[in-house]
């Protein structure tokens, strides 16, 4: 049904409300934030499948399609130029989360090289409306926040355990978590620590 609608009527198509969540994004976000996204992007209308994005191709500095970061991070060998992509990775989660950016398919995070050792993190395909049991919750940014983090945290432990298939030693991602000001009362350590799971911290 939401492929049949959506052929038609141009307000239920999901790639027509990408692109115009994609234009919103590139007014409201810092521009190193946004040029994750791509830099050209305008819908088209096609007869015979219905309303597409056409926008721009995301290729590395030989001329060859990025590919998804997953892809990349199983057939790498240089295990610090890893951990420094899982570093830029984890913070640009956090300022996507900050910034209540409806992406949460992080699968789709691309590794666009610049060269040799250098990269940009890319995204070009997120669905922003997402399915959610009840209707319209990414219109609500503590909502989108929470789930982004949740998304997250599953995502980079993804990203870690193919480092430690890899060699990688675990207590490298052990980072003690960040003291609260809640922490300091008597009984809320169990709390924080299903907020923190949760996404919410």
């Amino acid at each position: 049904m939401d492929i049949v609608l959506g052929r038609h009527m141009r307000v239920l198509n999901i790639n027509y409300l990408e692109w115009k969540y994609h234009q919103k994004l590139r007014e409201r976000l810092p521009a190193d934030l946004a040029a994750v996204f791509p830099t050209y992007s305008e819908p088209v209308l096609c007869d015979e499948k219905g309303w597409g994005i056409l926008e721009e191709l995301i290729v590395n500095a030989d001329g060859h399609p990025a590919r998804l970061l997953l892809d990349e991070f199983e057939d790498m060998g240089d295990m610090a130029l890893a951990l420094r992509i899982h570093a830029e990775v984890g913070a640009l989660l956090r300022r996507l989360a900050l910034h209540s950016v409806c992406f949460f398919d992080f699968g789709n995070i691309l590794l666009q090289w610049t060269g040799p050792s250098t990269f940009r993190l890319r995204v070009a395909d997120f669905e922003p409306t997402c399915r959610a049991f009840v209707p319209g919750l990414t219109h609500i940014p503590f909502y989108v926040r929470c789930k982004s983090r949740r998304r997250a945290r599953r995502y980079l432990a993804v990203l870690q355990n193919t480092l430690v298939a890899k060699g990688c030693d675990p207590d490298t991602f052990r980072e003690p978590l960040p003291d609260h000001w809640l922490s300091h009362l008597p009984g809320t350590q169990p709390v924080l620590r299903l907020a923190r799971r949760a996404g919410l911290f």
